[in-house]
């Protein structure tokens, strides 16, 4: 009951509500009369007026106060400082290093020492005999002529170890004569007497080996021969282990006939 009288009495429509609001208005309106009165002006810019210059003068009286209080705290508040100048003074000490070079000379003495060499050369001369080594030998041929004597006596006489006769193989070449020695010799010459006739052009061959089945040839005499004339050879150095020697005629104008067959080694 009570919230309804309540609100009745400020609603809209009351009358106390109309009267409230036409007093609003009636202020309002004499507040913006104001605002255009000129004294009401007037009498406002000089309050602001007024209130401004208070607030500088206020402000000018604070700040010369403010610069009095510093100036008298300046004042005493004097630092008195000192400058000390220190002068430093710079030694410098020149050292001065002698170098001393010594210098060492070394002499080399250099000794050379001639060492003669004396060579003495002995020559020692070792003589050897020659052997006649056809009288050591057998003989054999490709054939004996009869009439000249059996095959043993013609060979005594063509290695002379018998005189009075020589070897005739009764026969025209080719046509050889052997000796065969009974160990091998180094051979140093071979010796032949020519027995032919007629005399004329003749080849003759010597061979040389270890038998009479390696025989190699060694000497080969190809010249006009005359009977009684001596064919020789030697070898130097001599021809070593051999054992047998053969005369092989290849060519002749007569009969192959030898006066002697003459070996000579060692």
């Amino acid at each position: 009951m009570h919230n309804e009288q309540r609100s009745n009495w400020w609603g809209p429509d009351s009358k106390d509500s109309k009267i409230h609001e036409k007093e609003k208005k009636e202020e309002l309106w004499h507040d913006q009369s104001k605002r255009y009165d000129p004294e009401f002006q007037k009498s406002s810019y000089s309050y602001s007026t007024a209130i401004l210059r208070g607030i500088l003068l206020g402000i000018l009286v604070g700040s010369v106060a403010l610069a009095t209080i510093l100036t008298l705290y300046l004042e005493e508040s004097v630092t008195t400082t000192t400058s000390t100048t220190s002068t430093t003074a710079t030694t410098t000490t020149t050292t001065t290093t002698t170098t001393t070079t010594t210098t060492t000379t070394t002499t080399t003495t250099t000794t050379t020492t001639a060492t003669t060499t004396t060579t003495t050369t002995e020559t020692t001369t070792t003589t050897t005999a020659i052997l006649a080594l056809s009288t050591l030998g057998t003989v054999t041929a490709s054939g004996f002529y009869s009439a000249a004597g059996s095959a043993s006596v013609q060979g005594d006489y063509v290695t002379d170890r018998a005189q009075g006769g020589g070897f005739n193989s009764g026969g025209s070449a080719p046509q050889w004569i052997e000796i065969d020695l009974p160990s091998a010799y180094s051979i140093y010459s071979v010796c032949l007497s020519v027995g032919q006739n007629p005399n004329g052009a003749t080849l003759h061959e010597i061979y040389m080996g270890t038998s009479s089945t390696t025989l190699s040839l060694v000497t080969t005499w190809n010249s006009y021969t005359s009977s009684g004339e001596w064919l020789n050879t030697t070898y130097n150095p001599m021809v070593t282990g051999i054992t047998a020697i053969r005369v092989s005629t290849v060519s002749s104008p007569s009969w192959v006939a030898w006066n002697k067959f003459l070996i000579y080694g060692v």
